[in-house]
């Protein structure tokens, strides 16, 4: 018999705390003010400052060189897997050839034995093999191989390939 009333003595508890809970609910809640800020932090560029580029060229080797021009390529997507997963996803034509280059904007992108280079002014960009390129129209698809995971990003042309 004693066991019930202990049971019930538990039971009355719990209620009563959660019920204590919620009623005070509102203290326990974080609550965030909204904070009208017109100043620009220090260091921080407004926004329609432009940017001052550094005399010295931007010379990169990476899988994401082509996704650094926004002004002459868009990335689109991006698709990582097994080989066959990703490889699925590859347009139903042959890559570009070794010796073959592609202007798109004030871009020039090669295509060599040792990977892909992406020249825009005095800027140097390099993906290295394996690397293929495989283009369709405007658009343009990057398959690599980034410490043995098979990677393929798809660009969109900002201007016409030549």
């Amino acid at each position: 018999m004693i066991r019930y009333y202990l049971f019930a003595t538990v039971f009355v508890f719990c209620v009563a705390v959660l019920g204590t809970a919620w009623w005070h609910r509102d203290w326990f809640a974080v609550k965030l003010a909204s904070v009208q800020s017109r100043a620009t932090p220090p260091g921080m560029s407004k926004p329609n400052d432009v940017g001052v580029r550094l005399d010295r060229p931007f010379v990169a080797t990476a899988s994401w060189a082509l996704s650094a021009v926004p002004e002459c390529l868009l990335q689109h997507s991006e698709v990582r897997g097994d080989v066959a997963y990703v490889k699925a996803h590859l347009p139903n034509v042959a890559p570009l050839a070794v010796g073959e280059t592609l202007h798109v904007a004030d871009c020039v992108i090669s295509v060599h034995n040792d990977g892909i280079d992406l020249a825009r002014g005095p800027d140097r960009m390099h993906v290295s093999a394996p690397a293929s390129l495989y283009r369709q129209g405007q658009r343009l698809w990057l398959y690599v191989q980034t410490q043995g995971v098979p990677l393929l990003r798809s660009y969109d042309a900002r201007a016409p390939i030549l």
